[in-house]
């Protein structure tokens, strides 16, 4: 169980460094129009907020208990009976902020980086083929072909 959870926490930090390094691209080439500029600088704030609070944040409070760092949280605190304070921090809990920063800023790029890729790419996503040749084009919204005839 542990194993498929690490290679799904791999998969995610792939999939977000892709995702932010797409959204840099796009940032840096200045090739969306200006409305789109906008929103991804917008999701970037957002995502660099959330990354930056809720990998060294507080995310979890109570009376005897708290947490700090989400998805995977880095830190916890417990308060004894006595009202002292016990922390459980591991050594490995150095890699937990910069991971949860990855997945929260990658998953805010990720809308925009995905929409302009499918935008650039679509219709070459969507060409059938059939027996290794194109398939005819639609024309009408009944789908009739070029024939003239419904497809």
């Amino acid at each position: 169980m542990a194993l498929l959870a690490l290679i799904i926490l791999v998969c995610l930090l792939v999939l977000a460094g892709r995702s932010i390094l797409a959204a840099a691209r796009l940032l840096w080439g200045r090739a969306l129009p200006r409305r789109r500029m906008n929103v991804l600088i917008g999701l970037l704030v957002v995502g660099v907020s959330l990354g930056l609070y809720l990998s060294v944040g507080c995310v979890w409070s109570s009376e005897h208990l708290r947490v700090f760092g989400f998805p995977l949280p880095w830190g916890a605190w417990q308060r004894s009976s006595g009202g002292q304070w016990f922390d459980y921090v591991s050594p490995w809990s150095i890699l937990f902020p910069p991971i949860n920063f990855v997945l929260w800023v990658g998953a805010a790029v990720a809308p925009i980086t995905i929409g302009e890729w499918r935008r650039k790419r679509g219709p070459d996503l969507l060409k059938r083929t059939v027996h290794g040749e194109e398939a005819p084009k639609e024309d009408g919204p009944r789908g009739d072909n070029e024939q003239g005839g419904a497809g």
